[in-house]
C-alpha cells in the first residue's frame, strides 16, 4: 500500500517537472521570438532616425547650392551636386516610407513627401530664375525657398518626434 502511494506521488512528481519544463521552454521560445521583433523595430528606427538626418542635411545642402549656383555663373560641378543630393533625398523618402510602420508614420512620411515635392519645385523654379537673371542676391534666394524649407524641417521634426 504504501509503494502505491509513494509512487503515486512520485508520478504527480513527474507529471508537474513536465508541465514545468514544458512552460519552460515555451517562455524561452517567445523570448527569442520577442527579441527578433525588438530587433526589427529597433533596426527600422535607426533606418529612420538615420534616413530623418540624411534628408535634413541634404536640404541644408540644397539651399548652399542654389547660392553657389547663383555664384557661379551656373556650373556643371554644382549642377551635379545639386542631382546628386535630391536624388538621395529621393531615395531616403522611399526608405523611410519602406520602414513606416504604422498608420500614423506613413501619413508622416506621406507629408514628408509632399512638402518636399512643394521645395523641389520652388527650388525648380528659383534655379530658373537665376538662369534667367531675375534673382541676382543671396538674400534673395534665401527668402525664395525659406518658407518651403522651413516646412521639410518641420514635417521632419514631426517624424522625429514621432519615431522617439
Amino acid at each position: 500500500m504504501r509503494k502505491r502511494i509513494g509512487a503515486k506521488i512520485l508520478g504527480v512528481f513527474i507529471l508537474i517537472l513536465l508541465i514545468c519544463l514544458a512552460g519552460i521552454g515555451m517562455v524561452g521560445y517567445c523570448v527569442h521570438e520577442m527579441d527578433g521583433i525588438n530587433e526589427k523595430i529597433g533596426g527600422d528606427y535607426l533606418n529612420s532616425i538615420e534616413q530623418l538626418d540624411s534628408i535634413s542635411l541634404k536640404v541644408s545642402d540644397l539651399q548652399q547650392y542654389l547660392k553657389d549656383y547663383m555664384l557661379s555663373a551656373e556650373d556643371e560641378a554644382v549642377k551635379s551636386s545639386i542631382t546628386v543630393s535630391q536624388d538621395g533625398i529621393q531615395s531616403s523618402l522611399k526608405s523611410l516610407a519602406g520602414s513606416a510602420s504604422d498608420k500614423e508614420q506613413k501619413e508622416a512620411v506621406s507629408k514628408l513627401q509632399d512638402s518636399y515635392n512643394i521645395y523641389l519645385e520652388t527650388y525648380t523654379q528659383a534655379m530658373g530664375e537665376i538662369e534667367a537673371g531675375e534673382l541676382m542676391g543671396t538674400a534673395e534666394v534665401d527668402e525664395r525657398v525659406a518658407e518651403v524649407t522651413d516646412a521639410v524641417k518641420a514635417n521632419i521634426q514631426s517624424l522625429s518626434v514621432r519615431n522617439a
